[in-house]
Protein backbone atom coordinates (compact mmCIF):
# COMPACT_ATOMS: atom_id res chain seq x y z
CA UNK A 1 0.00 0.00 0.00
CA UNK A 2 1.06 3.40 -0.87
CA UNK A 3 1.59 6.19 2.23
CA UNK A 4 -0.62 9.16 2.36
CA UNK A 5 1.95 11.33 1.26
CA UNK A 6 2.93 8.76 -1.95
CA UNK A 7 -0.75 8.88 -2.50
CA UNK A 8 -1.18 12.56 -2.98
CA UNK A 9 2.16 12.74 -5.18
CA UNK A 10 0.64 9.54 -7.55
CA UNK A 11 -2.38 11.78 -7.74
CA UNK A 12 -0.86 15.03 -8.10
CA UNK A 13 1.67 13.10 -11.22
CA UNK A 14 -1.40 11.64 -12.65
CA UNK A 15 -3.05 14.74 -12.86
CA UNK A 16 -0.08 16.08 -14.71
CA UNK A 17 0.10 13.95 -17.49
CA UNK A 18 -3.06 12.39 -17.59
CA UNK A 19 -4.89 14.09 -20.92
CA UNK A 20 -7.75 16.34 -19.91
CA UNK A 21 -11.51 15.45 -21.04
CA UNK A 22 -10.87 17.39 -24.01
CA UNK A 23 -7.91 15.44 -25.26
CA UNK A 24 -4.92 18.40 -24.86
CA UNK A 25 -2.83 17.79 -22.02
CA UNK A 26 -2.12 20.57 -19.11
CA UNK A 27 -0.03 23.20 -20.15
CA UNK A 28 2.10 23.10 -17.14
CA UNK A 29 2.81 20.55 -14.28
CA UNK A 30 2.02 22.41 -10.49
CA UNK A 31 5.77 23.49 -8.95
CA UNK A 32 5.07 21.66 -5.84
CA UNK A 33 4.14 18.21 -7.89
CA UNK A 34 7.42 18.38 -9.01
CA UNK A 35 9.34 19.11 -5.79
CA UNK A 36 7.85 16.60 -4.36
CA UNK A 37 8.53 13.87 -6.95
CA UNK A 38 12.43 15.33 -6.06
CA UNK A 39 11.89 15.19 -2.95
CA UNK A 40 10.44 11.89 -2.27
CA UNK A 41 12.14 10.17 -5.44
CA UNK A 42 15.15 7.99 -3.41
CA UNK A 43 12.41 6.53 -1.30
CA UNK A 44 10.23 4.96 -4.07
CA UNK A 45 11.02 1.64 -4.58
CA UNK A 46 11.92 0.86 -7.94
CA UNK A 47 8.89 -0.78 -9.62
CA UNK A 48 8.82 -0.93 -13.44
CA UNK A 49 6.47 1.24 -15.50
CA UNK A 50 3.17 0.87 -15.75
CA UNK A 51 1.18 0.58 -19.08
CA UNK A 52 0.06 4.02 -19.81
CA UNK A 53 -1.09 6.39 -22.51
CA UNK A 54 1.97 7.67 -24.56
CA UNK A 55 2.50 11.43 -23.91
CA UNK A 56 2.87 13.91 -26.85
CA UNK A 57 3.77 17.43 -26.23
CA UNK A 58 0.64 19.88 -26.70
CA UNK A 59 1.00 22.21 -29.58
CA UNK A 60 0.75 25.99 -28.10
CA UNK A 61 -1.74 27.93 -30.32
CA UNK A 62 1.08 30.27 -31.57
CA UNK A 63 2.29 26.74 -33.40
CA UNK A 64 -1.43 25.91 -34.61
CA UNK A 65 -1.50 29.36 -36.03
CA UNK A 66 1.47 29.28 -37.86
CA UNK A 67 1.21 25.62 -39.15
CA UNK A 68 -2.44 26.61 -40.69
CA UNK A 69 -0.79 29.72 -42.46
CA UNK A 70 1.69 27.73 -43.86
CA UNK A 71 -0.86 25.46 -45.26
CA UNK A 72 -3.08 28.37 -46.61
CA UNK A 73 0.05 29.30 -48.56
CA UNK A 74 1.39 26.30 -49.38
CA UNK A 75 -2.15 25.38 -51.48
CA UNK A 76 -2.13 29.23 -53.08
CA UNK A 77 1.19 28.30 -54.78
CA UNK A 78 -0.07 25.43 -56.10
CA UNK A 79 -3.40 26.89 -57.70
CA UNK A 80 -1.08 29.70 -58.91
CA UNK A 81 1.34 27.57 -60.27
CA UNK A 82 -1.24 25.99 -62.28
CA UNK A 83 -3.29 28.76 -63.41
CA UNK A 84 0.02 30.38 -64.35
CA UNK A 85 1.26 27.45 -66.40
CA UNK A 86 -2.21 27.17 -68.52
CA UNK A 87 -2.90 30.96 -68.99
CA UNK A 88 -5.96 30.50 -66.99
CA UNK A 89 -5.87 33.82 -65.73
CA UNK A 90 -4.98 35.38 -68.52
CA UNK A 91 -8.13 34.60 -69.86
CA UNK A 92 -9.95 35.00 -67.00
CA UNK A 93 -8.74 37.45 -64.83
CA UNK A 94 -9.81 37.39 -60.86
CA UNK A 95 -12.73 38.82 -59.95
CA UNK A 96 -13.56 40.22 -56.60
CA UNK A 97 -16.55 41.74 -57.03
CA UNK A 98 -19.71 39.77 -54.90
CA UNK A 99 -21.57 39.86 -58.09
CA UNK A 100 -21.13 37.03 -60.71
CA UNK A 101 -19.05 38.34 -63.18
CA UNK A 102 -20.18 40.21 -66.70
CA UNK A 103 -20.01 38.43 -69.91
CA UNK A 104 -17.78 40.25 -72.44
CA UNK A 105 -19.98 40.98 -75.13
CA UNK A 106 -18.04 40.58 -78.76
CA UNK A 107 -18.88 43.43 -81.11
CA UNK A 108 -19.95 42.03 -84.59
CA UNK A 109 -19.10 43.94 -87.52
CA UNK A 110 -21.59 44.76 -89.77
CA UNK A 111 -20.61 42.66 -93.40
CA UNK A 112 -19.60 44.74 -96.42
CA UNK A 113 -22.20 45.94 -98.79
CA UNK A 114 -22.67 44.28 -101.71
CA UNK A 115 -24.42 47.80 -103.13
CA UNK A 116 -21.98 50.31 -104.75
CA UNK A 117 -23.48 53.46 -105.72
CA UNK A 118 -22.02 55.78 -108.70
CA UNK A 119 -23.09 59.56 -108.41
CA UNK A 120 -23.68 61.89 -111.41
CA UNK A 121 -23.78 65.70 -111.14
CA UNK A 122 -24.87 67.01 -114.47
CA UNK A 123 -27.17 69.92 -115.82
CA UNK A 124 -30.52 68.30 -116.01
CA UNK A 125 -32.80 70.59 -115.95
CA UNK A 126 -34.50 74.50 -117.02
CA UNK A 127 -32.56 75.85 -119.95
CA UNK A 128 -29.68 72.91 -119.89
CA UNK A 129 -32.12 69.73 -120.20
CA UNK A 130 -31.68 68.60 -123.28
CA UNK A 131 -27.49 69.30 -122.88
CA UNK A 132 -27.47 67.12 -119.21
CA UNK A 133 -29.98 64.74 -119.37
CA UNK A 134 -28.68 62.56 -122.00
CA UNK A 135 -25.74 62.08 -120.45
CA UNK A 136 -27.16 61.09 -117.12
CA UNK A 137 -29.44 58.64 -118.99
CA UNK A 138 -25.70 57.16 -120.67
CA UNK A 139 -24.85 56.86 -117.46
CA UNK A 140 -27.80 55.05 -116.90
CA UNK A 141 -27.42 53.09 -119.34
CA UNK A 142 -24.14 51.63 -118.50
CA UNK A 143 -25.08 51.21 -115.12
CA UNK A 144 -28.32 48.70 -116.41
CA UNK A 145 -25.57 46.81 -118.16
CA UNK A 146 -23.39 46.31 -115.24
CA UNK A 147 -26.21 44.70 -113.98
CA UNK A 148 -27.42 42.63 -116.44
CA UNK A 149 -24.35 41.13 -117.52
CA UNK A 150 -23.25 40.40 -114.03
CA UNK A 151 -19.86 42.47 -114.38
CA UNK A 152 -19.96 42.79 -110.68
CA UNK A 153 -20.50 39.32 -109.30
CA UNK A 154 -22.22 39.81 -105.60
CA UNK A 155 -22.61 43.58 -106.42
CA UNK A 156 -25.82 45.81 -107.15
CA UNK A 157 -24.79 49.20 -108.96
CA UNK A 158 -26.99 52.13 -108.57
CA UNK A 159 -26.80 55.40 -110.00
CA UNK A 160 -27.77 58.70 -107.45
CA UNK A 161 -28.08 61.64 -109.91
CA UNK A 162 -27.76 65.50 -108.66
CA UNK A 163 -28.83 68.22 -111.06
CA UNK A 164 -26.45 71.72 -110.67
CA UNK A 165 -28.38 73.80 -112.26
CA UNK A 166 -28.96 76.76 -110.36
CA UNK A 167 -31.81 79.49 -110.28
CA UNK A 168 -30.88 81.34 -113.52
CA UNK A 169 -31.75 78.04 -114.84
CA UNK A 170 -27.94 77.06 -115.99
CA UNK A 171 -25.00 75.42 -114.31
CA UNK A 172 -24.37 76.61 -111.54
CA UNK A 173 -20.46 75.96 -109.85
CA UNK A 174 -22.39 76.67 -106.11
CA UNK A 175 -24.99 74.30 -106.72
CA UNK A 176 -22.20 71.65 -107.76
CA UNK A 177 -20.08 71.79 -104.60
CA UNK A 178 -23.36 71.30 -102.57
CA UNK A 179 -24.06 68.20 -104.85
CA UNK A 180 -20.20 66.78 -104.51
CA UNK A 181 -20.45 67.53 -100.51
CA UNK A 182 -23.33 65.21 -100.27
CA UNK A 183 -22.21 62.07 -102.39
CA UNK A 184 -18.55 62.13 -101.01
CA UNK A 185 -21.23 62.36 -96.99
CA UNK A 186 -22.69 58.89 -98.83
CA UNK A 187 -20.32 56.40 -98.01
CA UNK A 188 -21.31 53.73 -100.48
CA UNK A 189 -20.90 56.05 -103.57
CA UNK A 190 -17.61 54.66 -104.96
CA UNK A 191 -17.18 57.53 -107.28
CA UNK A 192 -18.73 60.74 -109.49
CA UNK A 193 -19.52 61.23 -113.15
CA UNK A 194 -19.34 64.84 -113.79
CA UNK A 195 -19.31 67.60 -113.85
CA UNK A 196 -20.03 68.00 -117.61
CA UNK A 197 -18.60 71.95 -117.84
CA UNK A 198 -15.64 73.62 -116.78
CA UNK A 199 -16.63 76.33 -114.29
CA UNK A 200 -18.50 73.71 -112.31
CA UNK A 201 -15.17 71.94 -112.09
CA UNK A 202 -12.88 74.17 -111.37
CA UNK A 203 -15.05 75.06 -107.90
CA UNK A 204 -15.54 71.05 -107.89
CA UNK A 205 -12.16 70.05 -107.86
CA UNK A 206 -10.14 70.76 -104.62
CA UNK A 207 -13.21 69.45 -102.56
CA UNK A 208 -12.69 65.97 -104.41
CA UNK A 209 -8.71 65.96 -104.62
CA UNK A 210 -9.04 66.57 -100.37
CA UNK A 211 -12.01 63.72 -99.98
CA UNK A 212 -10.45 62.31 -101.64
CA UNK A 213 -12.80 60.72 -104.65
CA UNK A 214 -13.17 60.18 -108.16
CA UNK A 215 -14.42 62.88 -110.79
CA UNK A 216 -14.63 61.66 -114.02
CA UNK A 217 -15.78 64.29 -116.69
CA UNK A 218 -17.52 63.41 -119.96
CA UNK A 219 -17.50 67.25 -121.22
CA UNK A 220 -15.58 69.50 -119.23
CA UNK A 221 -12.84 70.97 -121.38
CA UNK A 222 -10.28 73.94 -119.72
CA UNK A 223 -7.08 73.03 -120.26
CA UNK A 224 -6.23 74.37 -117.34
CA UNK A 225 -7.97 72.18 -114.97
CA UNK A 226 -4.95 69.84 -115.82
CA UNK A 227 -2.16 71.65 -116.73
CA UNK A 228 0.25 74.17 -115.24
CA UNK A 229 1.92 76.91 -116.49
CA UNK A 230 4.80 74.62 -117.25
CA UNK A 231 2.77 72.29 -119.66
CA UNK A 232 0.88 75.41 -120.77
CA UNK A 233 1.24 78.70 -120.80
CA UNK A 234 -2.07 80.43 -121.22
CA UNK A 235 -2.64 79.03 -117.29
CA UNK A 236 0.25 81.15 -116.00
CA UNK A 237 -3.02 83.25 -115.30
CA UNK A 238 -5.28 80.70 -114.51
CA UNK A 239 -7.58 81.67 -111.57
CA UNK A 240 -8.03 79.34 -109.79
CA UNK A 241 -4.54 78.16 -109.72
CA UNK A 242 -3.27 74.13 -110.54
CA UNK A 243 -2.39 74.41 -107.27
CA UNK A 244 -5.65 75.55 -105.72
CA UNK A 245 -7.59 72.99 -107.87
CA UNK A 246 -4.83 70.48 -106.85
CA UNK A 247 -4.30 71.02 -102.93
CA UNK A 248 -3.05 67.36 -102.67
CA UNK A 249 -0.71 65.35 -104.72
CA UNK A 250 -3.39 62.46 -105.20
CA UNK A 251 -4.98 62.66 -109.10
CA UNK A 252 -8.99 62.83 -108.61
CA UNK A 253 -9.87 64.28 -111.62
CA UNK A 254 -9.49 62.43 -114.87
CA UNK A 255 -11.76 63.27 -118.33
CA UNK A 256 -12.26 61.35 -121.41
CA UNK A 257 -12.48 64.86 -124.04
CA UNK A 258 -9.15 65.98 -125.19
CA UNK A 259 -8.81 69.73 -123.97
CA UNK A 260 -9.69 72.88 -125.67
CA UNK A 261 -6.16 73.80 -127.16
CA UNK A 262 -6.55 70.99 -128.45
CA UNK A 263 -10.13 71.18 -130.21
CA UNK A 264 -9.79 75.30 -130.75
CA UNK A 265 -6.39 74.56 -132.65
CA UNK A 266 -7.89 72.06 -135.15
CA UNK A 267 -11.09 74.33 -135.83
CA UNK A 268 -8.37 76.88 -136.51
CA UNK A 269 -6.69 74.71 -139.40
CA UNK A 270 -9.75 72.60 -140.60
CA UNK A 271 -11.13 76.11 -141.53
CA UNK A 272 -8.22 78.06 -142.96
CA UNK A 273 -6.66 74.87 -144.77
CA UNK A 274 -9.91 73.18 -146.32
CA UNK A 275 -12.93 76.07 -146.24
CA UNK A 276 -10.10 78.81 -146.94
CA UNK A 277 -11.45 81.30 -144.76
CA UNK A 278 -9.42 83.99 -143.59
CA UNK A 279 -11.33 86.62 -141.67
CA UNK A 280 -13.23 85.77 -138.38
CA UNK A 281 -15.38 87.25 -136.41
CA UNK A 282 -14.81 85.40 -132.65
CA UNK A 283 -17.66 85.19 -129.91
CA UNK A 284 -16.26 84.47 -126.66
CA UNK A 285 -16.37 84.98 -123.24
CA UNK A 286 -13.28 85.52 -121.02
CA UNK A 287 -15.27 85.52 -117.34
CA UNK A 288 -15.90 81.73 -118.24
CA UNK A 289 -12.94 79.17 -118.00
CA UNK A 290 -14.53 77.49 -121.19
CA UNK A 291 -14.70 79.79 -123.84
CA UNK A 292 -11.90 81.60 -122.28
CA UNK A 293 -9.75 78.29 -122.71
CA UNK A 294 -11.30 77.87 -126.41
CA UNK A 295 -10.44 81.24 -127.63
CA UNK A 296 -7.57 81.35 -126.52
CA UNK A 297 -5.88 78.44 -128.78
CA UNK A 298 -8.46 79.47 -131.69
CA UNK A 299 -7.00 82.80 -131.78
CA UNK A 300 -3.15 81.82 -131.46
CA UNK A 301 -3.42 79.27 -134.45
CA UNK A 302 -5.67 81.78 -136.55
CA UNK A 303 -3.14 84.55 -136.27
CA UNK A 304 -0.09 81.77 -136.25
CA UNK A 305 -1.63 80.73 -139.64
CA UNK A 306 -1.70 84.09 -141.28
CA UNK A 307 -5.74 84.60 -140.48
CA UNK A 308 -7.44 88.25 -139.61
CA UNK A 309 -9.33 88.28 -136.33
CA UNK A 310 -12.14 90.23 -134.46
CA UNK A 311 -12.85 89.85 -131.46
CA UNK A 312 -16.42 90.28 -129.98
CA UNK A 313 -16.60 89.68 -125.84
CA UNK A 314 -19.93 89.12 -124.57
CA UNK A 315 -20.48 87.56 -120.81
CA UNK A 316 -22.88 84.46 -121.53
CA UNK A 317 -24.83 84.56 -118.19
CA UNK A 318 -26.17 87.63 -118.98
CA UNK A 319 -26.68 88.08 -122.47
CA UNK A 320 -30.03 87.73 -124.44
CA UNK A 321 -30.69 87.41 -127.84
CA UNK A 322 -31.54 90.88 -128.15
CA UNK A 323 -27.39 91.85 -126.84
CA UNK A 324 -25.81 89.55 -130.04
CA UNK A 325 -28.32 91.09 -131.88
CA UNK A 326 -26.97 94.47 -130.90
CA UNK A 327 -23.07 93.64 -131.46
CA UNK A 328 -23.06 91.83 -134.36
CA UNK A 329 -24.83 94.08 -135.97
CA UNK A 330 -22.55 96.74 -135.52
CA UNK A 331 -19.94 93.89 -136.63
CA UNK A 332 -21.51 93.66 -139.79
CA UNK A 333 -19.30 96.17 -141.84
CA UNK A 334 -16.00 94.14 -141.16
CA UNK A 335 -17.75 91.46 -143.98
CA UNK A 336 -16.42 88.08 -141.86
CA UNK A 337 -16.28 85.41 -144.14
CA UNK A 338 -16.58 83.28 -140.53
CA UNK A 339 -18.05 83.29 -137.52
CA UNK A 340 -17.18 81.37 -134.77
CA UNK A 341 -18.75 80.93 -131.49
CA UNK A 342 -16.57 79.99 -128.38
CA UNK A 343 -19.26 78.93 -125.65
CA UNK A 344 -22.61 76.91 -125.18
CA UNK A 345 -25.66 76.77 -125.48
CA UNK A 346 -28.66 78.19 -125.08
CA UNK A 347 -26.26 81.21 -126.00
CA UNK A 348 -25.81 79.52 -129.32
CA UNK A 349 -29.12 79.27 -129.98
CA UNK A 350 -29.06 83.05 -129.26
CA UNK A 351 -26.16 83.78 -131.91
CA UNK A 352 -28.04 81.99 -134.53
CA UNK A 353 -31.22 83.84 -134.01
CA UNK A 354 -29.82 87.22 -134.01
CA UNK A 355 -27.77 86.22 -137.49
CA UNK A 356 -30.67 85.43 -138.73
CA UNK A 357 -32.21 88.86 -138.81
CA UNK A 358 -29.17 90.89 -140.39
CA UNK A 359 -28.76 90.35 -143.96
CA UNK A 360 -24.94 91.13 -143.89
CA UNK A 361 -24.42 87.87 -141.81
CA UNK A 362 -26.92 85.56 -142.27
CA UNK A 363 -24.94 83.92 -145.30
CA UNK A 364 -21.94 83.51 -143.33
CA UNK A 365 -20.46 80.40 -142.32
CA UNK A 366 -21.39 79.97 -138.72
CA UNK A 367 -18.72 77.28 -136.61
CA UNK A 368 -19.64 76.00 -133.38
CA UNK A 369 -17.63 74.37 -130.61
CA UNK A 370 -19.08 71.18 -128.87
CA UNK A 371 -21.76 73.66 -126.14
CA UNK A 372 -23.47 74.28 -129.53
CA UNK A 373 -23.11 70.61 -130.97
CA UNK A 374 -24.24 68.63 -127.95
CA UNK A 375 -27.39 70.69 -127.67
CA UNK A 376 -30.65 71.56 -129.23
CA UNK A 377 -29.34 74.03 -131.50
CA UNK A 378 -30.35 72.03 -134.52
CA UNK A 379 -34.00 72.50 -133.51
CA UNK A 380 -33.64 76.15 -133.50
CA UNK A 381 -31.68 76.00 -136.75
CA UNK A 382 -34.53 74.12 -138.77
CA UNK A 383 -36.87 77.13 -138.21
CA UNK A 384 -34.75 79.29 -139.34
CA UNK A 385 -33.62 78.87 -142.62
CA UNK A 386 -30.52 79.86 -142.66
CA UNK A 387 -28.37 80.51 -146.17
CA UNK A 388 -24.78 79.44 -144.37
CA UNK A 389 -23.52 76.06 -143.53
CA UNK A 390 -23.14 75.49 -139.94
CA UNK A 391 -20.40 73.43 -138.71
CA UNK A 392 -19.22 71.98 -135.32
CA UNK A 393 -17.01 70.69 -133.77
CA UNK A 394 -16.60 67.56 -130.70
CA UNK A 395 -13.05 66.79 -129.32
CA UNK A 396 -14.34 62.95 -128.98
CA UNK A 397 -14.12 60.05 -131.38
CA UNK A 398 -17.51 59.98 -133.34
CA UNK A 399 -18.59 56.95 -132.04
CA UNK A 400 -19.72 55.47 -134.86
CA UNK A 401 -16.22 55.83 -136.60
CA UNK A 402 -14.15 54.27 -133.27
CA UNK A 403 -13.97 51.09 -135.03
CA UNK A 404 -15.63 49.16 -131.81
CA UNK A 405 -18.34 47.58 -131.20
CA UNK A 406 -19.54 49.66 -129.08
CA UNK A 407 -19.93 52.93 -130.70
CA UNK A 408 -20.94 51.12 -134.10
CA UNK A 409 -24.58 50.85 -132.67
CA UNK A 410 -24.65 53.06 -129.48
CA UNK A 411 -27.13 55.22 -130.79
CA UNK A 412 -29.43 52.79 -131.92
CA UNK A 413 -28.70 50.75 -128.25
CA UNK A 414 -29.28 54.22 -126.30
CA UNK A 415 -32.75 54.71 -128.20
CA UNK A 416 -33.31 50.99 -127.43
CA UNK A 417 -33.11 51.26 -123.58
CA UNK A 418 -35.73 53.59 -124.04
CA UNK A 419 -34.07 57.36 -123.90
CA UNK A 420 -34.66 60.14 -126.34
CA UNK A 421 -33.12 63.28 -127.06
CA UNK A 422 -29.88 61.61 -128.53
CA UNK A 423 -26.54 63.82 -128.10
CA UNK A 424 -23.00 62.91 -129.14
CA UNK A 425 -22.08 63.77 -125.62
CA UNK A 426 -24.01 60.62 -124.35
CA UNK A 427 -21.57 57.91 -125.73
CA UNK A 428 -18.56 59.94 -123.55
CA UNK A 429 -20.96 59.86 -120.11
CA UNK A 430 -21.41 56.19 -121.02
CA UNK A 431 -17.61 55.21 -121.35
CA UNK A 432 -16.96 57.35 -118.21
CA UNK A 433 -19.34 55.13 -115.94
CA UNK A 434 -17.99 52.19 -117.68
CA UNK A 435 -14.33 53.29 -117.23
CA UNK A 436 -15.68 53.53 -113.59
CA UNK A 437 -17.23 50.05 -113.31
CA UNK A 438 -13.45 48.60 -114.60
CA UNK A 439 -11.80 50.47 -111.84
CA UNK A 440 -13.81 49.15 -108.85
CA UNK A 441 -13.50 45.49 -110.72
CA UNK A 442 -9.50 45.90 -110.45
CA UNK A 443 -10.05 47.55 -107.15
CA UNK A 444 -11.99 44.24 -105.63
CA UNK A 445 -9.63 41.55 -107.78
CA UNK A 446 -6.38 43.46 -105.50
CA UNK A 447 -8.27 42.79 -102.16
CA UNK A 448 -9.96 46.23 -101.77
CA UNK A 449 -13.32 45.69 -100.11
CA UNK A 450 -16.47 47.59 -100.05
CA UNK A 451 -17.64 50.05 -97.07
CA UNK A 452 -19.24 48.32 -93.89
CA UNK A 453 -22.84 49.69 -94.70
CA UNK A 454 -23.87 53.71 -94.76
CA UNK A 455 -22.18 54.88 -91.80
CA UNK A 456 -18.54 53.41 -92.55
CA UNK A 457 -16.69 56.69 -93.55
CA UNK A 458 -13.37 54.72 -92.96
CA UNK A 459 -14.33 52.14 -95.13
CA UNK A 460 -15.39 54.44 -97.68
CA UNK A 461 -12.16 56.16 -97.88
CA UNK A 462 -10.23 53.44 -98.23
CA UNK A 463 -12.43 51.53 -101.27
CA UNK A 464 -12.26 55.19 -102.92
CA UNK A 465 -8.73 55.63 -102.84
CA UNK A 466 -8.12 51.87 -104.47
CA UNK A 467 -10.54 52.82 -106.86
CA UNK A 468 -8.41 56.32 -107.83
CA UNK A 469 -4.95 53.87 -107.90
CA UNK A 470 -6.97 51.38 -110.44
CA UNK A 471 -8.07 54.07 -112.40
CA UNK A 472 -4.53 55.83 -112.74
CA UNK A 473 -3.71 53.01 -115.04
CA UNK A 474 -6.77 51.96 -116.44
CA UNK A 475 -6.66 50.82 -120.23
CA UNK A 476 -10.43 51.21 -121.64
CA UNK A 477 -11.81 50.73 -125.03
CA UNK A 478 -15.19 51.70 -125.53
CA UNK A 479 -17.98 53.66 -127.69
CA UNK A 480 -15.52 56.67 -127.92
CA UNK A 481 -12.77 54.46 -128.69
CA UNK A 482 -9.57 53.70 -127.09
CA UNK A 483 -8.64 55.54 -123.80
CA UNK A 484 -5.48 55.46 -121.32
CA UNK A 485 -4.74 58.25 -119.06
CA UNK A 486 -1.49 60.46 -118.64
CA UNK A 487 0.33 61.63 -115.34
CA UNK A 488 -2.14 64.51 -115.57
CA UNK A 489 -5.14 62.56 -115.37
CA UNK A 490 -6.52 63.55 -119.42
CA UNK A 491 -7.13 61.01 -122.23
CA UNK A 492 -4.60 60.36 -124.11
CA UNK A 493 -6.71 60.06 -127.18
CA UNK A 494 -6.78 63.79 -128.59
CA UNK A 495 -9.20 62.97 -131.52
CA UNK A 496 -11.26 66.10 -132.71
CA UNK A 497 -14.44 65.20 -134.75
CA UNK A 498 -15.81 67.97 -137.72
CA UNK A 499 -19.37 67.81 -138.06
CA UNK A 500 -22.09 69.67 -140.66
CA UNK A 501 -25.63 70.26 -139.76
CA UNK A 502 -27.77 68.32 -142.10
CA UNK A 503 -31.53 69.09 -143.02
CA UNK A 504 -31.81 66.49 -145.50
CA UNK A 505 -33.66 63.96 -143.01
CA UNK A 506 -36.86 64.70 -141.68
CA UNK A 507 -35.16 65.82 -138.04
CA UNK A 508 -31.55 67.98 -138.48
CA UNK A 509 -28.65 66.44 -137.35
CA UNK A 510 -25.01 66.10 -137.09
CA UNK A 511 -23.36 64.88 -140.25
CA UNK A 512 -19.96 64.08 -139.51
CA UNK A 513 -16.88 65.15 -141.91
CA UNK A 514 -14.11 64.17 -140.43
CA UNK A 515 -11.46 63.88 -137.61
CA UNK A 516 -7.97 64.99 -136.50
CA UNK A 517 -5.89 63.54 -134.43
CA UNK A 518 -3.72 65.93 -132.81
Amino acid sequence: MRSRENQEIFELEEEAVLPLASGAFPRKRSAITARKARQHNEELPLIAPASRPSRTRALSLRERTLIGLLCVVLIGAVVLGVTWRTGFLLKNPLNFSASSPAPVARTVLPPHSTLIEIASDLPTSGLETLTGLPLQDGVQMAITQTNSEHLLPGYTLKLVPYDDVGTKNRHDPNVGVKNLQQAISDNLIAGVIGPSNSGVAQAELPIANRAPIALLSPSATYPCLTKDATADPDCFTASPSFQQLHPTSLLTFFRLVTTDDVQGKATAEYFFNVTHDRKALLIKDDSDAYSLGLSQAFIQEWRQLGGQLIPLDLPQLSSSEQDYQTTLQGAASTRPDLIYFAGGDPNGTYVLQALANIPALKSVTFVGSDGVVDSDLPQTAAHLHLSAPIYGTLPVVDPPHAGTPAGADFEENYIASGYNNYRLYAASAYDCAMVLVQAIQQALRQGAQTPRGAQDQAGAVRFRQAILQALAHISYTGATGKHNFDADGDTTNHTISIYQLSFSAEQPTWAWLQQSNA
